[in-house]
């Protein structure tokens, strides 16, 4: 990953559970998907002015392809 921001579903997957040390559980993955589809949650409209409408369109996809994958 030579970006601090990630391009693409490994690189995202790298940042959240090395970097941050987060774990993806199904109830993790849920959550972040809920407010990340809400336009009006504040975290999501600074990730949105932070990053761009890309960027969160890319994020939210990646939180829901981890979902398919995590039990």
């Amino acid at each position: 990953m030579n970006s601090s921001i990630p391009t693409n579903f490994e690189d995202w997957k790298y940042c959240i559970t090395k970097k941050c040390g987060l774990q993806l559980s199904q109830s993790f993955l849920q959550q972040r998907i809920q407010s990340l589809e809400n336009k009006e949650d504040l975290q999501t409209k600074a990730f949105i002015g932070l990053y761009g409408e890309a960027q969160y369109q890319n994020t939210l996809s990646w939180f829901k392809m981890a979902s398919q994958f995590i039990n």
